[in-house]
């Protein structure tokens, strides 16, 4: 039965937009005290496909794009922002994850809550402004990662249905490991090796051949 699924009309495909949020890159202490790197909130776009196998179970393969700005702040606990530095540089994160789909009720329902959990890849690349952020371990930097998300879709008619979706978890840092980006406007004294990211994004779905299922 499952293995038949995957070739019935039990397809979706998805567009997708929104914004994207990312934790704390790395703390260094420079003249004046203590300063952390941290990614600016920055938009989020991507799509995929998913399957559903049974009528409140599936999974789906998602590709998700995001470009954030890179800023120190000032972290010495005073409210001062002495230590401030703005357009050091920019990240993009190209991810694609592959999850598993729950659905409080069946995917054809008017309106369903839904989540997934899963695993990710992604490549993170640096465009890097002056020298206080450079791409010393390569342009690029591979990680991976873990994702849960939470979400409520919309169904408009057989074919066509609206998702509102939050997505997140977390990733290998690009700036720890033998390997990896540096700030070198000072030292740096804690590289955390996960960094949190949240997404939250509006989607538009498309399912192939889909079956109204009878109102109780």
């Amino acid at each position: 039965m499952l293995f038949s699924a995957l070739f019935s009309p039990n397809w979706t495909v998805y567009a997708n937009a929104g914004a994207a949020t990312s934790g704390r890159m790395l703390l260094q202490t420079v003249t004046g005290g203590q300063r952390s790197l941290r990614a600016e909130p920055g938009f989020t776009a991507g799509g995929g496909a998913g399957v559903d196998l049974l009528p409140r179970a599936g999974f789906r393969i998602n590709y998700a794009y995001a470009k954030h700005n890179l800023e120190f702040r000032d972290d010495n606990g005073t409210g001062s922002s002495a230590l401030d530095l703005d357009d050091i540089g920019s990240m993009n994160r190209n991810t694609v994850s592959l999850e598993g789909v729950t659905y409080m009720f069946p995917h054809e329902m008017p309106v369903t809550p839904y989540a997934t959990l899963g695993v990710l890849g992604t490549w993170w690349s640096l465009n890097q402004d002056g020298t206080a952020i450079v791409t010393a371990g390569g342009e690029t930097q591979f990680t991976w990662g873990a994702l849960a998300s939470l979400g409520l879709q919309f169904r408009l008619n057989r074919s066509w249905a609206m998702r509102t979706e939050w997505s997140g978890g977390g990733l290998g840092n690009p700036f720890t490991g033998k390997r990896s980006f540096r700030a070198t406007s000072g030292v740096s004294i804690d590289e955390p090796t996960r960094v949190d990211f949240n997404d939250y994004r509006f989607v538009v779905a498309y399912s192939f051949g889909k079956k109204a299922t009878p109102m109780p």
